[in-house]
């Protein structure tokens, strides 16, 4: 049977869980973590995530700088054993991780410009990172979407975190298409692009919700009733049933 990764009762979940076990739900659970989902996905994630994350001037509003920093950092700090991340920011120009190279002993090294967790060391080399950036120029998502999938890897996932300020940049659904055929071209799967929009009116971006259909990722945005002084204390409940290949 297929499983997909967003199938268990989403409001009752507090925690970004990985692996194929459905844990029990928690007795005294929080409720969404401020968190809804828009888009229903049709895909399940892999355990190769490369994140691309918005770091434009519109993101300084609304905490969405700090909210997208804590949705990345809370994926770092799972416990599952040989997931990967690499990450790539973006405004006017695209700025990618130098990640953290694996040990010499390490068996199944991941390779440059990525990550193997769970890693303190690696997790505070992409906050650092992450810190680096704390909002300016404009939002231009094409340069960061192609580093992503232009990756040369099987089972990816590119998380795309945004307010979605870009519906006047056409060429990033065209740069999206145009990479997903030279993936199969290549003979690599397609990527699925889950996407976490963020701040208040992410949801109603009608270019995010087409991208989360199209791309079957799915869409997350904040609900309506948080207030603007809450970030939401973990992103959405994630299950991870797309193996290595």
């Amino acid at each position: 049977m297929r499983r997909y990764w967003l199938t268990i009762l989403l409001s009752l979940l507090p925690l970004l869980v990985f692996g194929q076990d459905v844990p029990s739900a928690p007795s005294d659970p929080d409720p969404v973590a401020g968190l809804e989902e828009k888009v229903k996905p049709e895909s399940p994630i892999s355990k190769r995530i490369f994140f691309v994350v918005d770091v434009s001037a519109s993101m300084e509003s609304e905490k969405r700088i700090s909210k997208s920093l804590n949705f990345v950092m809370s994926v770092c700090q799972q416990p599952l054993d040989e997931y990967e991340i690499a990450v790539v920011v973006f405004n006017s120009d695209a700025t990618r991780w130098a990640g953290v190279e694996c040990e010499s002993t390490d068996l199944k090294p991941c390779p440059k410009g990525w990550a193997k967790m769970p890693s303190e060391t690696a997790r505070k080399a992409a906050q650092k990172f992450l810190d680096g950036f704390p909002g300016k120029g404009t939002t231009n998502p094409v340069g960061a979407l192609e580093i992503a999938l232009r990756e040369k890897r099987d089972a990816l996932t590119v998380i795309l975190i945004t307010d979605g300020e870009f519906d006047s940049n056409p060429a990033a659904v065209k740069t999206i298409d145009q990479e997903q055929k030279a993936r199969k071209d290549a003979g690599l799967d397609f990527a699925i692009l889950p996407i976490y929009g963020v701040g208040s009116h992410a949801g109603e971006q009608q270019h995010l919700i087409d991208l989360a259909k199209k791309y079957r990722g799915g869409l997350w945005v904040e609900k309506k009733s948080l207030k603007l002084s809450e970030t939401p204390k973990s992103p959405p409940f994630f299950r991870f049933t797309r193996p290595f290949k």
